[in-house]
């Protein structure tokens, strides 16, 4: 599941080649998920939409508080049920710190986020006292999906696969045993063509540069596919066959090592304080889906396209423009407008963390 060393490219869309096949040694964990009923579909936002469906069908009530740092699609699938949306705060580190609390009601729904593979520790343990409470609990484990510890204090939890493994789609909906999914009869339609096709031949036309602004097109294409009404599908069959043939263990312990490696070189060079990482360590648990850095000086967008020039691709998580004009809300506007998320996944070696921290080093050596 890597790319060659001589690729210089440094994140972006998981591409496919035929290594990923060659390379593969089965460690897939997609089945050891410890949960009663686990419904395979082709989102996360999908699996969203089934977690909804099933909170109102046994008896919840259609409001959910959400946290205000977050993507505009976990609000989607919500408000498509008829929920009633209540964002909530977080502080300066995304809920891991001394932040107020959320106080939903009884039969109300809380959703958190295990933060860019960073197991949210507080938010667990105050959702196993929501639970007790007669509150839903819904886990956000799209960026934890590579975790051993998906899953384990929610109603439900959600992964998705597209963003951390080479697969086109596939995500879960995890159920507790108390949550009957059968009583929903919950169906899932087939797999949309029109999203998978133009992203399978997206991902394979963009492991050759000469396929590249193809490939760009056509992922677009099926992205803006998935982005009007929700429509729970199910599984693509190659995402369903790849998950079960690709090296999960190999993804895992490479991530960890490039996160590492990639902070400890920032530490070296001095650039903590122009982009400071908002977590500074690994839990034995976490799996990191990038390193979130806040860049300082209103430098952000000047840094992305510095480094997209250079073929190093970061996103940005994520555009606040859904949340209510409301100051309260300011922190998070400040968050997002100035963090940016570092890759370090699987396919990057030693030498893409140096060519990394050389172009930070020219950056603000400039800057």
């Amino acid at each position: 599941m890597t790319c060659p060393i001589e690729s210089l490219r440094i994140g972006g869309e998981l591409e496919l080649s035929a290594s990923i096949f060659k390379d593969a040694v089965n460690t897939d964990r997609s089945s050891e998920h410890d949960f009663e009923s686990c419904i395979w579909t082709d989102t996360g936002r999908s699996a969203l939409f089934l977690a909804a469906t099933a909170i109102l069908f046994i008896g919840g009530k259609p409001r959910v508080w959400i946290p205000a740092y977050s993507c505009e699609s976990i609000s989607k699938p919500f408000l498509q049920m008829g929920f009633e949306i209540r964002y909530y705060c977080l502080g300066s580190r995304l809920g891991y710190d001394s932040s107020v609390l959320p106080e939903p009601l009884p039969g109300e729904t809380l959703l958190f986020i295990h933060y860019f593979g960073h197991y949210n520790a507080r938010m667990a343990a105050a959702a196993r006292q929501y639970r007790a409470n007669g509150i839903w609990v819904v886990e956000d484990c799209v960026q934890f999906g590579l975790s051993s510890m998906v899953g384990k204090c929610g109603d439900f939890a959600v992964t998705s696969y597209r963003k951390v493994l080479p697969v086109v789609d596939g995500a879960a909906l995890l159920c507790q045993p108390h949550v009957d999914l059968s009583l929903t009869a919950l169906k899932l339609a087939q797999v949309d063509e029109s999203f998978i096709s133009p992203r399978l031949l997206g991902k394979i036309l963009r492991g050759f540069d000469a396929g590249e602004s193809v490939a760009l097109t056509l992922l677009e294409f099926s992205e803006n596919r998935i982005q009007d009404s929700i429509i729970p599908r199910e599984i693509s069959w190659f995402s369903s066959w790849m998950l079960k043939r690709l090296d999960w263990d190999t993804a895992i312990s490479r991530r960890r090592a490039n996160w590492v490696d990639l902070l400890g070189k920032m530490k070296h060079h001095g650039l903590v304080n122009a982009v400071q990482p908002v977590f500074d360590s690994l839990g034995h648990h976490d799996v990191p889906l990038g390193l979130l850095v806040r860049v300082a000086g209103s430098l952000r967008d000047d840094l992305r396209l510095f480094l997209a020039e250079r073929q190093i691709y970061c996103p940005v998580h994520w555009p606040v423009g859904h949340l209510p004009q409301n100051s309260i809300f300011q922190g998070e506007r400040d968050f997002s407008s100035n963090s940016l998320t570092f890759p370090v996944d699987q396919r990057m070696a030693v030498g893409h963390i140096d060519r990394f921290i050389s172009a930070l080093n020219s950056f603000f050596n400039k800057a």
